[in-house]
């Protein structure tokens, strides 16, 4: 148990992988553009293409790719990896018919109607406007509640998660309904974690098209 705390990035039951950890910012991002709906369904592929050492990486995947399918058409695809030595981009790209915005740390878009953010000179960073509004927030007794959207970007990047581990199609209800739980009874250094080493002393790895989620 100790070692998987130290280690707790790599462990899937204590980090989420890398859509909970990482891509959710994208995801939550994406999910803004396209109005927080539901999507029907999401489908994905995950896998161990360099960090396969599973007593250093754990159980966890090292690349992940998801389609959520969205009842009207839309499409939102995600894709994230944590490989050291490859291209990194943290961005979201919303593709319309009259031209595509995107969404970097200084957002433009493209097309029909053109615009460029352009910071003025006495701009802060969105780190300290939030830490500002939280304050207010505390100081002037209103506070700001942003639970359901928060809880909305993180199920659906843990059903991000689901469906790259199993290989699966899983629709909303489904993850909504899903009885998984990584939760422990209880919590201490002589609790036994629901990931041990097989008996060749490894972690084993998840397989997509095998492992059982929800």
């Amino acid at each position: 148990m100790q070692y998987q705390f130290q280690n707790w990035y790599h462990f899937t039951w204590l980090s989420g992988s890398d859509p909970v950890q990482n891509l959710v910012h994208q995801i939550d991002n994406a999910s803004w553009v396209l109005g927080d709906a539901a999507p029907a369904a999401a489908w994905g592929f995950g896998g161990r293409q360099v960090c396969t050492d599973p007593n250093q990486y754990g159980d966890e995947l090292d690349h992940h790719a998801i389609v959520y399918e969205y009842a009207d058409g839309k499409r939102l695809f995600a894709h994230g990896r944590h490989i050291p030595g490859c291209y990194n981009q943290a961005a979201v790209i919303a593709q319309g018919t009259k031209g595509r915005a995107l969404m970097p740390a200084r957002p433009y878009i493209e097309g029909e109607n053109p615009w460029r953010f352009e910071a003025s000179e006495t701009a802060t960073s969105m780190m300290d406007n939030e830490h500002k509004a939280l304050f207010d927030a505390v100081r002037s007794g209103t506070p700001i509640n942003n639970g359901q959207a928060m809880c909305h970007s993180s199920m659906l990047s843990i059903l991000g998660e689901m469906v790259c581990c199993t290989g699966q199609q899983m629709t909303w209800e489904q993850v909504m309904n899903s009885e998984l739980s990584f939760a422990l009874p209880r919590y201490g250094w002589d609790v036994e974690p629901p990931i041990k080493p097989g008996a060749d002393g490894h972690y084993p790895a998840i397989l997509p098209g095998i492992t059982k989620l929800g």
